[in-house]
């Protein structure tokens, strides 16, 4: 992510956080049109996976300032993942 500095103090409401968390990043190169298709894959993959997420997606163009045309475009999505208890096989617990 990039940063930006303001040079006056934030009002509350004028600035949003992203929650700490893990998230599931996944990668679109191409125009807008080509979203879609990565949000279905990654819903696939999030079924297949048990995976549940929370909260809201976010969409971060990496390199929209030099990419020479949409199909250059590449976007991460990052969607925050619900944490799940871990069973006693996988902490090593008995």
């Amino acid at each position: 992510m990039t940063d930006t500095k303001v040079d006056r103090p934030l009002k509350k409401g004028e600035v949003f956080v992203k929650p700490a968390g893990t998230y599931l990043k996944a990668i679109s190169v191409g125009g807008w049109d080509r979203l879609m298709e990565t949000y279905r894959n990654i819903m696939e993959y999030a079924k297949e996976n048990g995976i549940e997420f929370t909260g809201y997606s976010y969409e971060e163009g990496l390199n929209e300032l030099v990419a020479r045309g949409e199909e250059e475009y590449v976007t991460q999505i990052m969607i925050r993942v619900k944490e799940r208890k871990k069973t006693n096989e996988e902490t090593g617990s008995v």
